[in-house]
């Protein structure tokens, strides 16, 4: 260990010893060193101490310095863009969490997967692999702790899921980060791929209009993400658009996005309200569920009520006995260029990537048949 009576600094002798592991190989090329706060404790000096070692092994190009990853013994590399010109795997972050839904896994689960698999597609295309690591919002998880922020083979980083709390985005400016469908206030600046919703939503409530509905409820979650912000508002623009007064008990919102959710809050709506003849979900779990809910009262999806849905999980209509009329997400095109967009340029300057939807028309939607023998009849 250190002699720290000799004459010969205490860096010094510490920028030796590292150099002489590494000449041995005992720490060998591409490894990261221990933390600066680890290194401290394991020569128990300062911090300081510790940063003249390691710029000193840095300026002999033994050492990397990345910021926000940490040293990385490379004997041969001269520059930062060098190292990711090297790397040859794509980081893939999954945020998770139960802090606005207990069911929020399952209800993206099948999107996120098939997101999943497209940049994987795209990725292996492209001559590289996958790193995947799941962060957990609720238990305040260092993000830095995560591989994909460790790993020098990464050569930038996509995420899924939403990002909550301080997570302390200085730290990952130098990684290249896209974000897929979901950002927050602090993490608007970063590059992002998201779906058209809000034409996807004015389309499917333009579509209901079309066909001589003007009691268009909407059916939404008590958290709101970018993207169900974006479609509740497109839902808006389409009513004051067609000059349809928006009805404030008529927006429904339930606890959380998944069909049992919308089935518990749709209950007692259906036994009070007897005008709405359709009804914009801003996810298809949550139009699976008030189908359901409007069987259990007698009405009939799409004779007395039309529904449609946003997502195309055609995994969970069996539930709803119908085929959804749905605004379909477009994942693949979505996993496609956020794959492209963090290869073109490793330094992204901020943007967004909007995914066009489709509105798909299936067997939950009907004309208006007038008000002559609307709800009344239904039992109660």
């Amino acid at each position: 260990m250190l002699d720290k009576n000799s004459p010969y600094p205490l860096y010094l002798q510490i920028k030796e010893k590292i150099k002489q592991d590494i000449d041995k190989d005992v720490i060998k090329d591409g490894e990261c060193l221990p933390s600066e706060d680890e290194l401290c404790r394991l020569y128990d000096v300062s911090k300081i101490t510790i940063k003249r070692a390691l710029n000193d092994l840095s300026k002999m190009n033994l050492v990397k310095r990345i910021k926000g990853k940490g040293t990385f013994v490379t004997k041969n590399m001269n520059s930062e863009l060098k190292t990711f010109n090297q790397n040859k795997n794509i980081g893939v972050i999954f945020f998770s969490g139960n802090s606005y839904s207990p069911d929020f896994f399952k209800t993206m689960i099948s999107m996120d997967m098939e997101i999943l698999h497209g940049i994987e597609e795209e990725a292996k295309k492209n001559g590289y692999g996958l790193l995947f690591s799941v962060h957990d919002n609720d238990k305040g998880e260092d993000i830095m702790n995560l591989p994909v922020f460790r790993n020098t083979s990464v050569a930038g980083v996509i995420t899924m899921g939403n990002w909550h709390g301080k997570l302390g985005i200085e730290r990952v400016k130098d990684t290249p980060i896209v974000q897929v469908d979901f950002y927050t206030e602090e993490t608007k600046d970063l590059p992002r791929i998201v779906f058209d919703d809000f034409n996807g939503a004015y389309a499917a409530v333009s579509y209901l209009k079309e066909l001589g509905h003007r009691q268009i409820g909407l059916l939404t979650t008590e958290y709101e993400s970018p993207s169900i912000k974006r479609r509740r508002e497109g839902y808006l623009k389409a009513l004051e658009d067609s000059n349809i007064k928006v009805v404030n008990s008529n927006i429904i919102r339930a606890r959380g996005p998944w069909y049992h959710n919308s089935q518990e809050i749709m209950r007692p709506f259906f036994q009070k309200n007897k005008e709405i003849t359709a009804l914009f979900s801003t996810a298809d779990p949550l139009a699976v569920g008030a189908i359901m809910a409007a069987e259990e009262y007698g009405i009939k999806v799409p004779d007395d009520l039309s529904v449609i849905g946003v997502g195309n999980l055609t995994e969970i209509y069996p539930l709803a006995r119908k085929s959804l009329t749905t605004v379909k997400i477009d994942s693949q095109e979505a996993s496609r260029s956020a794959v492209r967009l963090l290869l073109e340029d490793k330094k992204i300057k901020t943007s967004e990537i909007i995914i066009p939807v489709q509105l798909i028309v299936r067997e939950t939607t009907a004309a208006y048949k007038g008000a002559e023998k609307h709800l009344s009849d239904i039992k109660k």
